[in-house]
């Protein structure tokens, strides 16, 4: 079975969030820590959902990975500001967060298209009976 790109990705940011979470100190890890990892945990599974969804629910599910994505790099650039995530650490995330953002857009478009042509060949098939 071949890998949806963004999903991809998000595990591997994920598995980072995790790591750099891990080092979070001691008062952060049950506030901030959770709120990080709850949010890259939800990503994955709404990109999860969308991977297995038809086109009418993948796009709400998009819609939604998109709106976790910006709550998420909201918590970790707080983290930043609260100099719990250094900011090279910030910048990957960034980067990262970025290029998911990017892929979820490309996903939307191609599912759009994707839905389009099909409704294209149902109607050209119906015009036919």
């Amino acid at each position: 079975m071949r890998q949806i790109p963004a999903l991809e990705s998000s595990s591997e940011l994920l598995l980072d969030l995790y790591r750099t979470v891990g080092n979070f100190p001691i008062s952060q890890k049950p506030v901030l820590g959770n709120q990080i990892i709850n949010l890259g945990n939800q990503l994955s599974e709404l990109l999860i959902e969308a991977s297995f969804s038809d086109a009418s629910q993948k796009k709400e599910l998009l819609s939604q990975a998109d709106v976790c994505l910006q709550k998420l790099i909201f918590f970790i650039r707080f983290g930043k500001d609260l100099a719990i995530i250094p900011f090279a650490k910030y910048e990957g995330f960034s980067a990262k967060v970025l290029g998911i953002g990017k892929q979820i857009g490309g996903w939307q478009k191609w599912s759009e298209k994707t839905k389009s042509a099909k409704e294209l060949h149902l109607f050209s098939q119906n015009l036919k009976v």
